[in-house]
C-alpha cells in the first residue's frame, strides 16, 4: 500500500463534549438547525436508495455546482427532487449554494451545502449521523462555516431510519440488536448519494480532506476523543496527530486514542466506513477495508 496523501478524519467526540445548538451563528447554521430538528427518527423507512439513473443526473447536478454552473445544477437536482438555493447568510456576509430536498421531501438523501469563495477550498466536514450521535449534526455547520470550508454534507434521516440492511460488511448494535448495518446507514452503505456525492469530489478535487464527526458512549476506560484516517498507516502528511497536538493546546483535560499510532486500539475507528474506504482507495468500499 502506498502511502496516503487524502486521509479521511473520522472524528469520535465523547457526548459531553459536544458543542451546543445554541452557540450564536449566522442564518446558515438556523437553518441547518431547523433541518436537523425536522429529521425523521429512527423509524419510517423514509430514506431512499437512489436509482441508477437517479446517480447519473446527481452527478451531473454536483458536478455543474462545483464548476460554478448553477442554472443547470438546478435543472438536474430538480428533476431528481432536490433544488439549489443560492443562500445568502447575512450575518456572515457570506453566499452559499444548499442543494437540499424540495419542501415535499421524498427521497431524504441529505442535504449538501457549498461555499464558492471557501478560505479552506480542500476541506469538507461530513455529519453522517446527526441524530443519533448527540450534536454531531450542529458541530458540522458551526465547524463549516467558521473555517470557511468547501462543502458541508448532512445526513437526511437517522442511521435507523430503513429497516431493509446493507450489503456492505461489518454490523452495529446501534439500532437494538447486533446486526447488519441498515441501508440509511450513510457510512455503511456504499448506494447513497453520500456516498456518491464523496467520490466526485474527491475525483475532481484531488488533495481534498474530509473530516467525518461522529460521537459516542464514553466508557470508563475510554478517551475522550477517537481519531482515525480508516488505517492503520502513519501518512506523510499526518492530520490525524497534527489535529490531536492542537486540540490538546485548547484543552489539556482530554485524552486522544489515534488508530494508525495505538496499534492495540480497536474501538470505533471506522475500518468499515465506505467513504473513507472509497478514499483510501480500497477495491471494494463496500467490502474491502
Amino acid at each position: 500500500m502506498r502511502l496516503l496523501t487524502q486521509l479521511f478524519l473520522i472524528l469520535s467526540f465523547f457526548a459531553d463534549l459536544a458543542f451546543s445548538s445554541e452557540e450564536p451563528g449566522g442564518a446558515l447554521e438556523l437553518h441547518f438547525d431547523t433541518l436537523i430538528a425536522n429529521m425523521p427518527g429512527s423509524t419510517g423507512d423514509d430514506f431512499q436508495e437512489p436509482a441508477a439513473a437517479e446517480q447519473l443526473i446527481w452527478t451531473t447536478a454536483v458536478t455543474n455546482l462545483l464548476n460554478d454552473d448553477l442554472p443547470t445544477a438546478r435543472l438536474s437536482a430538480d428533476s431528481v427532487g432536490y433544488k439549489v438555493i443560492e443562500y445568502f447568510d447575512a450575518p456572515e456576509n457570506q453566499m452559499y449554494w444548499v442543494l437540499e430536498d424540495k419542501s415535499s421531501q421524498s427521497k431524504f438523501w441529505g442535504t449538501y451545502v457549498f461555499n464558492p469563495n471557501a478560505c479552506m477550498p480542500q476541506l469538507v466536514i461530513q455529519s453522517p449521523h446527526p441524530k443519533y450521535n448527540t450534536n454531531t449534526g450542529y458541530q458540522g455547520i458551526f465547524c463549516f462555516t467558521r473555517l470557511n470550508a468547501k462543502a458541508f454534507f448532512l445526513s437526511g434521516t437517522h442511521r435507523c431510519n430503513q429497516s431493509s440492511s446493507s450489503s456492505c460488511s461489518g454490523t452495529t448494535s446501534a439500532c437494538g440488536v447486533s446486526s447488519s448495518f441498515r441501508v440509511s446507514d450513510n457510512p455503511h452503505n456504499d448506494n447513497t448519494v453520500f456516498q456518491l456525492t464523496t467520490e466526485l469530489i474527491n475525483d475532481l478535487n484531488v488533495g481534498t480532506v474530509f473530516v467525518q464527526l461522529h460521537g459516542f458512549g464514553k466508557q470508563p476506560t475510554n478517551p475522550y476523543v477517537i481519531i482515525s484516517n480508516g488505517t492503520k498507516v502513519t501518512p506523510a502528511q499526518d492530520y490525524a496527530l497534527a489535529f490531536s497536538n492542537n486540540l490538546y493546546t485548547q484543552d489539556t483535560s482530554l485524552t486522544f486514542k489515534i488508530a494508525h499510532i495505538d496499534s492495540t486500539w480497536t474501538r470505533l475507528i471506522a475500518f468499515t466506513n465506505v467513504q473513507g474506504r472509497y478514499i483510501n482507495q480500497s477495491g471494494s468500499a463496500c467490502n474491502s477495508a
